[in-house]
């Protein structure tokens, strides 16, 4: 096992992510899931550098990042840390920016899909739970549900007739809501955001 790929299995551990089989290519992002999350497929990203010397892996649903290298602070010069510390800081840099740009594609995404919705007024999963559709819409068969901040939509939330739940790839849920009848009446979003899942076709 190369001193790379056992960095990066140290990383995932310590934030919780479930480490890829082998080591993917460098300079693009890849998906990974979480651990223990039923929910957090696609959580995470992980992306080697160019050089193949390291590499940053970013838990987006609990805001944790860990950039990682194939050898040790204590085999560097004091050059080479310096220079490691400040390739640590423009990855860090690159990966919050990249996700920011996720996030504002999703929400252009989620906006563009509630307006292909349609009103419902019976779901296998309503029916089940013997509820009402309380503000979701019909996407295809999936109800769709929008997750707004500060008015805006910036994801959704998918169920499907079997009570399967995703939500829309890089869409921002931490902080958002869904309103169900008045203004005042809203169900604020706790946990962090699920990125990795495309809406139902």
């Amino acid at each position: 096992m190369s001193d790379l790929h056992s960095a990066m299995m140290e990383a995932c551990r310590s934030v919780g992510v479930v480490a890829p089989g082998t080591l993917p290519d460098p300079g693009k992002w890849y998906e990974l899931d979480i651990e223990g999350d039923p929910h957090g497929k696609g959580d995470a990203r992980i992306k080697l550098f160019l050089d193949g010397e390291g590499g940053i892996l970013y838990n987006w649903k609990s805001g944790d990042q860990q950039v990682f290298f194939a050898n040790g602070a204590d085999k560097l010069s004091s050059e080479q840390r310096a220079a490691r510390q400040q390739a640590i800081a423009a990855a860090r840099i690159r990966a919050d920016e990249d996700m920011k740009l996720e996030r504002q594609q999703a929400a252009i995404k989620a906006a563009t899909i509630w307006k292909e919705t349609k009103l419902v007024s019976d779901h296998p999963y309503l029916t089940r739970k013997g509820i009402k559709p309380n503000g979701a819409r019909l996407y295809n068969d999936a109800l769709a549900i929008p997750l707004r901040a500060d008015g805006e939509i910036h994801s959704i939330q998918f169920i499907a007739p079997d009570g399967g739940k995703k939500f829309l790839t890089g869409g921002r849920v931490s902080g958002c809501y869904f309103s169900i009848g008045n203004p005042m009446s809203l169900i604020a979003i706790k946990e962090p955001p699920k990125i990795g899942v495309m809406a139902p076709h």
